[in-house]
């Protein structure tokens, strides 16, 4: 169940356990995890209308005592404060209504996380996209390969919760809608957000030039 008690609509069978707060960027206290962090960021994505995870917050307790609290922070039941984060799979395209297709998280490389049944089996579909899209100077290849309505959704929750971890082909989803007749994004990829940690920040935590993933291409067509 959710954090208000609904049943998820598609049951959960694996999911990612995050920790309350960010261990790579400790000296920044905006990066707690519980809310302004992880769960805020895929909050403000969705409301984007950007297929993004659903987060699920608890705290572990392990009863090892009589007593339920110790004389300092590190005794008693309390372990600590996580985050349940869905994976990224086929109950997750499920879950946000999307059609069965090729879903990607990028790691540096493609890692396939769902096989559509109509689609490249390997990774030759992605990886033709990423060569492509790295030299494409073309507007009607964005058009034609990309649905920019949701990407710029995607880059909009980007800006707004200053995630400063993009680099080209990390920390994002691909995925690649399947052809299907009547769908006006048939063939088209899409851009899902993935690994939140460093966000809500004052900065870049990398170099200008470094923190874009390539799609930005598109938008030197004033259009």
């Amino acid at each position: 169940r959710d954090n208000y008690g609904r049943k998820y609509p598609v049951k959960w069978d694996k999911f990612a356990l995050q920790t309350g707060t960010c261990p790579w960027w400790a000296f920044d206290s905006s990066t707690g995890g519980m809310v302004l962090n992880e769960h805020g960021a895929y909050r403000m994505y969705r409301l984007l209308g950007v297929p993004s995870c659903n987060t699920h917050l608890f705290h572990l307790r392990v009863i090892d005592n009589s007593r339920e609290v110790g004389r300092t922070q590190y005794e008693g039941d309390f372990w600590g404060l996580y985050i349940a984060l869905g994976e990224p799979d086929g109950r997750f395209l499920a879950e946000m209504g999307l059609p069965d297709g090729n879903l990607y998280k990028m790691n540096g490389s493609p890692n396939k996380r769902n096989q559509g049944p109509t689609q490249d089996s390997g990774t030759a579909d992605v990886n033709s996209f990423i060569s492509r899209k790295n030299s494409a100077n073309s507007r009607a290849f964005w058009q034609r390969t990309v649905n920019l309505p949701r990407y710029y959704d995607y880059k909009i929750g980007t800006t707004l919760i200053n995630n400063t971890d993009l680099r080209a082909e990390w920390n994002c989803l691909y995925y690649s809608r399947p052809r299907r007749p009547g769908d006006p994004n048939s063939g088209k990829w899409e851009m899902f957000p993935w690994d939140l940690d460093l966000t809500w920040e004052s900065k870049n935590h990398w170099r200008a030039e470094s923190v874009w993933e390539n799609w930005q291409r598109v938008l030197v067509y004033p259009e």
